[in-house]
C-alpha cells in the first residue's frame, strides 16, 4: 500500500534543490546551515492549487484584488469549515484580509486604546507581541502550564488578568509554539470567563486544518451566540497549503457593528489580499482535502519519528505532547546553555527559532519546524548532537 510520503513525495525531498528557493527560510542563512525555523513547509503544495496560480498566471490575472470580499473565497472557505469542523459560518459574515496577522492589528488598533493591556497566553507566536508593542498597547501575559496533557491554559490568570480590566485576548489554537489543540472543556472555560468579564477575543486558527488524531479541533466561536458575538475568527490557507507568500485570509466577524466597524477601515490600512493568493485559497478550500489529509498522516508520522530520534540521540531535551502544527517547541534547559539556539546554529550549523522571542516561558526553549521529511529530521538531531559534542 503506498503511503502518503510515497504518493505525494514527502519524503523526497532533496537538500540541493530546497536551497535554490528564494523564500527567507532558505536565504536567510548561509548555505551550509539547514533552516528549520519559520513556518514554512518543505514541501510544494497540493496540485490543485499550482493549477488555480498556474491559470492565473496564464489570464494575467495579476491585478487588483476586489476590495473587502471575495465571494468564491467566501464560499470555498465556508464550504471547507462545513465539512471539516461542521461549523456553518454566516458567509455575510466573511471578510477579506491580506493576511491573519493584519486582522489581529486591526482589532487591537479598533477595539483598545494606547496604554490598554492585551492579554496573550505565552509563549506565543511573536508577531502577536511586536504587534502590542508597536500599537502602543501593554502585553498582559499569561503564561501556559505544563501538564502531564501537554501545555494547559492558566484559567486562574486569565481570570486575574480579565478582572483587572484588560478586555481583549489574543488566542492562539492551536497554539503556536506549544503545540496544543485545546479541548472543548477548556475553551467553554475561556468562553464563561471573557462573557463574565466582558473580553473580547480574537481566534488565531491559521494551524487548525493540522490537527493530530485524537485531538479535535473546535472553532471558538462555535461554543454558543454570546461567544461568536465577542470573537473575531482568522483563518488562511497559507499554512496547512504552504502559501504563506502569496497573501490571502479571512476574518469571521461576530456582529454586525463590529463588522460595519471593519467596513470602515480604508482599503489601503487595511492592506489588499492578492489575486494569486486569493486564486490559491479557493482552489485548497475546494479541492485540496486529499492532498491536505495525507499531509496530516506524513506530518503526524514525522512528528513521532522526531520524538523517537529525540529520546534515542538527545534524552536530555523534552518535549511536552504535541497535538497540532509542525512547530516542535522543545525544552532545553537541562543542556544549560546560554542560547541553546545559538549554540544549535554556531556548531551545529542548525538554525531553530529562540524561544525566548516567544515571550515570557521561553527561556531555554527551541522550536523547530518539522515539516519537511524524516531524512531532513534526522539530519536535524545529527547537527544536534554535533553541537553538543562540540560544547
Amino acid at each position: 500500500m503506498t503511503s502518503p510520503a510515497d504518493r505525494y513525495g514527502f519524503d523526497a525531498l532533496d537538500l540541493a534543490v530546497l536551497h535554490e528557493r528564494h523564500s527567507t527560510k532558505w536565504r536567510s542563512y548561509p548555505p551550509d546551515v539547514l533552516p528549520a525555523w519559520v513556518a514554512e513547509m518543505d514541501f510544494g503544495t497540493a496540485a490543485p492549487v499550482a493549477a488555480a496560480i498556474e491559470a492565473a498566471v496564464e489570464r494575467g490575472d495579476l491585478g487588483y484584488a476586489v476590495d473587502l470580499v471575495a465571494p468564491d473565497l467566501t464560499e470555498a472557505f465556508c464550504g471547507f469549515a462545513s465539512r471539516h469542523w461542521s461549523w456553518e459560518v454566516d458567509p455575510a459574515q466573511v471578510y477579506l484580509l491580506r493576511d491573519t496577522m493584519r486582522g489581529i492589528e486591526l482589532w487591537i488598533e479598533t477595539f483598545t486604546a494606547p496604554g490598554d493591556g492585551v492579554v496573550v497566553t505565552t509563549p506565543v507566536y511573536y508577531p502577536f507581541l511586536h504587534a502590542i508593542a508597536e500599537l502602543g498597547r501593554r502585553m498582559v501575559a499569561v503564561p501556559v502550564l505544563p501538564s502531564t496533557a501537554g501545555w494547559e491554559l492558566d484559567l486562574d490568570g486569565l481570570a486575574s488578568a480579565f478582572s483587572a480590566g484588560h478586555r481583549m485576548l489574543l488566542l492562539c489554537n492551536p497554539h503556536n509554539p506549544v503545540g496544543r489543540v485545546y479541548p472543548e472543556a477548556t475553551l467553554r472555560a475561556v468562553a464563561e470567563l471573557a462573557e463574565r468579564y466582558d473580553v473580547r477575543v480574537v481566534s488565531d486558527e491559521i494551524h487548525a486544518p493540522l490537527t493530530f488524531s485524537p485531538a479535535t479541533f473546535v472553532p471558538f466561536a462555535t461554543l454558543g451566540e454570546d461567544v461568536a458575538r465577542r470573537t473575531l475568527t482568522l483563518h488562511s490557507a497559507s499554512k496547512s497549503f504552504n502559501l504563506a507568500g502569496l497573501g490571502a485570509a479571512v476574518a469571521v466577524i461576530g456582529n454586525p457593528e463590529d463588522a460595519k466597524a471593519f467596513a470602515a477601515i480604508s482599503y489601503r490600512h487595511r492592506g489588499p489580499a492578492g489575486i494569486l493568493g486569493i486564486e490559491a485559497s479557493v482552489a485548497a478550500y475546494r479541492f485540496g482535502d486529499p492532498w491536505l489529509a495525507a499531509l496530516v498522516t506524513h506530518l503526524q508520522t514525522v512528528r513521532d519519528h522526531l520524538r523517537t530520534q529525540l529520546t534515542e540521540r538527545l534524552p536530555e531535551i523534552a518535549w511536552a505532547p504535541h497535538e497540532g502544527t509542525y512547530l516542535a517547541w522543545l525544552d532545553c534547559r537541562a543542556l544549560r546553555l546560554p542560547s541553546p539556539q545559538q549554540t544549535f546554529l554556531d556548531r551545529g550549523r542548525v538554525a531553530f527559532n529562540d524561544g525566548s522571542a516567544f515571550g515570557p516561558g521561553g527561556d531555554g526553549f527551541v522550536r523547530l519546524n518539522f515539516g519537511t521529511s524524516r531524512p531532513l529530521v534526522t539530519e536535524m538531531v545529527t547537527r544536534m548532537q554535533t553541537a553538543l559534542a562540540l560544547r
